[in-house]
């Protein structure tokens, strides 16, 4: 029981981790990338470079925001697995209780 316990403590932990992780790189990339975006605005004819760097800028925030996603799904089937493992264990364990124990012969 204390181990169930503690492993919907360590789920709760890494899904919420995971999904803020998630959150501060699609935020951090966009955020660069609007800013990319208003500096090739100001410059004008001569920010056209500025706007192709913005562009991939954009292509690699979207790439690592599903490379993230890719992540947090990876560490729920983990938990879940866990968590299945948990209930394996503990329906072993039950069972191992059930049986009679022998008595250690005397010699």
């Amino acid at each position: 029981m204390r181990l169930q316990t503690a492993l919907r403590a360590v789920a709760a932990m890494a899904t919420s981790k995971t999904g803020a992780a998630i959150g501060h790189i699609s935020e951090s990339a966009m955020t660069q990338r609007n800013a990319m975006n208003q500096e090739a605005a100001r410059a004008g004819e001569h920010g056209k470079g500025f706007a192709v760097v913005a562009d991939e800028v954009g292509k690699l925030a979207l790439k690592s925001a599903n490379s993230s996603k890719e992540i947090a799904q990876l560490v729920e089937q983990a938990v879940r697995d866990a968590h299945l493992a948990v209930k394996h264990v503990s329906a072993v364990s039950q069972d191992l209780n059930r049986r009679p124990r022998r008595r250690a012969a005397h010699r």
